[in-house]
This record gives C-alpha cells, sequence and structure tokens, in this order.
C-alpha cells in the first residue's frame, strides 16, 4: 500500500498483482493469466479484499489470500484515478521518528 501511494508513478510489474514468492526477477516474461485476475475482479473483490485481508496474517503463505494483494492493489489504483489531482499535486510530507 505505501508503494501505491507515494508520490509518483506507481512501479508495478504485470502479472504480480497475485502473491508471487518466485526468487527470480519478476520482469522475466511469463504468461499472465487475465482470465483468473479478471474473475477474481468481477467477483465481488472488495468483499473478497475485506475477507482476505482479516486472515491475511496468518495465512498469505497458503495461498487461500492471493486475491488479497490484487484487491488492494486494484482499490488503491482505483483511489489513485478518483482523486488524481490528489496524487498528482498534493504535499508531501515525510515522517520524521524520535525517541528510542
Amino acid at each position: 500500500m505505501l508503494k501505491l501511494t507515494a508520490p509518483g508513478v506507481p512501479d508495478l510489474y504485470q502479472g504480480t498483482e497475485l502473491w508471487n514468492l518466485s526468487m527470480v526477477d519478476p520482469t522475466i516474461a511469463r504468461a499472465v493469466d487475465y482470465a483468473t485476475r479478471g474473475q477474481l475482479l468481477e467477483n465481488g473483490w472488495r468483499l473478497l479484499m475485506i475477507a482476505a485481508l482479516s486472515c491475511y496474517v496468518v495465512t498469505w503463505i497458503t495461498g487461500k489470500t492471493a486475491a488479497s494483494k490484487l484487491a488492494l492493489t486494484h482499490l488503491i489504483l482505483d483511489l489513485r484515478r478518483t482523486h488524481a489531482n490528489l496524487f498528482a499535486n498534493g504535499s508531501y510530507e515525510p515522517c520524521v521518528a524520535q525517541g528510542d
């Protein structure tokens, strides 16, 4: 989420909208399963995101929440589109850590 909301254009690798635990560079050309991604988005991605993210911490590695990454990416990119002026012209205030 931080990467998608930071100033500038988000750098996203096509085909890595779902969890990608491979040990190789994602820029290597691979077939992308657009049908699965489209189906996940059509099947109520907002509800899917809420359900998937609620159990994310426990089960993300099992693949049961594979759609959570896609849903979050879709939600944030939609937010960027809806509020394009904010992301293009809004100010960036860094968070400064203090203390131990």
